[in-house]
């Protein structure tokens, strides 16, 4: 009998604590307010989809053109990078290969420097015979200071 009435007694306090939790109405202070999203769930309004489609659209744009920017900027394989000799001869080297390169540059080990400089000449229009006058010119100018100076130590001697 001690065994009936304590699981009485349980049952009784069971179905007191669940009675007033089950008639409770919604926002009466037993639960998460609204705001904390314990509430009714509403929609998006139309403008919050409409805000969306922009947004897309927008993106799509900026893709294209980042698109034509990369492909406005990326490098002709036909082409050096640069009209510099130096960056001529090294697309030409990486064209033909080092073996054939230096065949063609005169087959030693500076085929690279006389490849520049004859990049050079060519861009600056300089011949050969602009080459030699220039040095003779030179070569009388140096000639001509250095009998200067031997006819000025010759007459401090005197």
């Amino acid at each position: 009998m001690k065994l009936g009435v304590s699981a009485l007694l349980a049952a009784a306090l069971a179905a007191l604590l669940l009675v007033p939790a089950a008639g409770a109405k919604p926002g009466s202070g037993n639960g998460p307010r609204a705001s904390a999203g314990g509430g009714k769930t509403k929609s998006k309004p139309a403008a919050a989809e409409q805000g969306q489609a922009k947004k897309a659209a927008n993106a799509a744009r900026k893709a294209e053109r980042r698109a034509a920017r990369a492909a406005a900027q990326a490098p002709d394989a036909d082409a050096p990078k640069h009209s510099n000799p130096a960056w001529i001869c090294k697309f030409e080297r990486e064209q033909m290969g080092d073996e054939a390169f230096s065949d063609a540059n005169g087959g030693e080990a500076n085929a690279f420097g006389k490849c520049v400089s004859q990049e050079a000449h060519d861009r600056d229009g300089v011949t050969g015979a602009d080459e030699s006058a220039a040095e003779d010119a030179g070569a009388a100018e140096a000639l001509a200071i250095a009998n200067s100076a031997l006819e000025s130590s010759r007459s401090s001697l005197l």
